[in-house]
């Protein structure tokens, strides 16, 4: 397994200790929501109505099964045209995140036709996860009205699509939900880290 010896959060703690330390990928279509699950998960916050994503990484601290993990998070663009810069993101990831919108059939269809073809491409034998965003859209039951005009993803197909492109499991999000929204973030890069865990610990790396 590798460790970290010294590393430095991007709030500025030091770190000298030999805690596991894990690299994460999330990817998927411009305004998938992505960024927005990312920032719930390391600030409890959301993101700002100019922040745009190229290629950017976050250092976080973690407690895992009572133990002290590090994950470093590398948000990337959705653009074919940024796709040479996402490409340095996957180097020596352990695990991704392939985030698409349940508001949007043409997010799901991307990612079984694009995301789910790049990642096996790139990141051979690397786990990843499925996740569904804007779950209160589909939720929403002054949009339920309007089914007949917005064709919403359902839980049955994220699922049907996850275990199709052979991600580890389906999750959902609402980086909207103020009561669940940080909890939610936490229990899916929890699943996500404990899935490079039990790789490394069935082939004792």
């Amino acid at each position: 397994m590798e460790y970290l010896c010294c590393w430095t959060f991007s709030k500025g703690v030091a770190v000298n200790d030999l805690s596991p330390h894990y690299r994460m990928v999330v990817v998927g279509d411009l305004w998938s929501g992505k960024t927005s699950l990312i920032y719930r998960f390391t600030r409890g916050t959301l993101p700002g109505d100019d922040t745009q994503t190229v290629f950017d990484t976050d250092e976080v601290q973690i407690p895992i099964d009572n133990k002290k993990v590090y994950l470093t998070i590398r948000d990337t663009s959705g653009t074919e045209e940024d796709a040479r810069i996402r490409a340095l993101a996957y180097d020596s990831c352990d695990v991704i995140l392939i985030c698409f919108s349940v508001a949007s059939p043409q997010s799901l269809h991307n990612v079984v036709s694009e995301w789910a073809s790049e990642v096996h491409h790139l990141c051979k034998n690397v786990p990843y996860l499925l996740v569904g965003t804007h779950a209160d859209l589909r939720d929403n039951s002054k949009l339920k009205r309007a089914e007949k005009e917005v064709k919403f993803i359902s839980n049955k197909k994220g699922e049907q699509t996850a275990k199709m492109i052979g991600a580890k499991g389906y999750f959902e999000f609402s980086a909207l939900d103020e009561r669940n929204a940080v909890k939610k973030s936490k229990f899916i890069f929890g699943r996500a880290v404990r899935e490079v865990m039990k790789i490394r610990k069935t082939f004792g790396s």
